[in-house]
């Protein structure tokens, strides 16, 4: 999280490219959080 946000600070230009990862990384993690509360 802490990354993505540094990279959107550092390079504004692929603002637009970190926020649709950053919606990724999101997506991942509530992924294997319900994996997690499965087992």
């Amino acid at each position: 999280m802490v990354l993505a946000y540094s990279i959107q600070i550092l390079d504004p230009i692929s603002n637009s490219i970190n926020s649709s990862h950053h919606l990724e990384i999101i997506a991942l993690k509530i992924v294997k959080h319900k994996l997690k509360a499965k087992l």
